[in-house]
């Protein structure tokens, strides 16, 4: 496996940045693809999240690894960056809602992919749109972007559709949008120590086959 950062991204707050960084790990993990996650984000409830699993499960072992990084010092910063750049895996790194910050620019610029949460309301999908363009100034990374904590029975009032063809129309021109994740309790129950039930994977699959295909692509390119 060659070596990529994956950064779950947006200056959008509740979007669901940990949730997807926690699925995306698992999911890899069982497509036997090497992974491990990175908690830069400030509130660490991802990695708070694999603490709480090991005390309720102290039998079991982590499938894949999971650290926190402080970036409030942006020198130390790269050398981790260096040094995961060597590690032949994916690195899923949950990230702080925004992207002034030195530190998040240089990890921006060494992402090889990034994962954008977001909803079909118009201030998230504003303050997304505004994101993809200010981060396409500092990085190449290939960009998907992933409708997420969509609630099934809204997608069909008007305004949630109307909603959705805006997303495209503001989004498509920095990346893929993939099928949407339904907002469902099955997918707060997980737990970074347990595969996937069968309803949470139905439920993230297609969202998240295409960035392994990406993956895969690349790998066998």
């Amino acid at each position: 496996m060659n070596n990529r950062i994956i950064s779950v991204a947006n200056m959008k707050g509740g979007t669901g940045k940990s949730l997807v960084s926690a699925l995306l790990c698992q999911y890899l993990h069982e497509k036997d693809i090497p992974v491990a996650g990175l908690d830069a984000d400030i509130q660490q409830t991802f990695y708070d999240h694999r603490q709480r699993d090991l005390k309720q499960n102290p039998d079991l072992q982590p499938q894949w690894e999971l650290e926190a990084l402080d970036i409030s010092d942006p020198d130390s910063v790269k050398p981790v960056l260096e040094k995961l750049k060597k590690v032949p895996s994916c690195i899923v790194i949950d990230c702080p809602g925004n992207i002034s910050d030195i530190a998040l620019q240089d990890l921006y610029a060494n992402s090889d992919i990034t994962i954008i949460p977001f909803q079909y309301d118009f201030d998230s999908l504003g303050a997304t749109a505004k994101f993809a363009k200010v981060f396409r100034l500092v990085s190449k990374a290939s960009m998907f972007f992933v409708p997420n904590r969509i609630v099934a029975s809204d997608e069909r009032r008007d305004e949630i559709q109307e909603a959705r063809e805006d997303a495209y129309k503001m989004l498509q021109e920095y990346g893929y949008i993939t099928p949407r994740i339904k907002q469902s309790v099955h997918l707060k129950c997980y737990n970074t120590l347990k595969p996937l039930d069968w309803q949470q994977r139905g439920l993230v699959k297609f969202a998240f086959e295409p960035i392994v295909e990406s993956l895969t692509a690349k790998d066998n390119g």
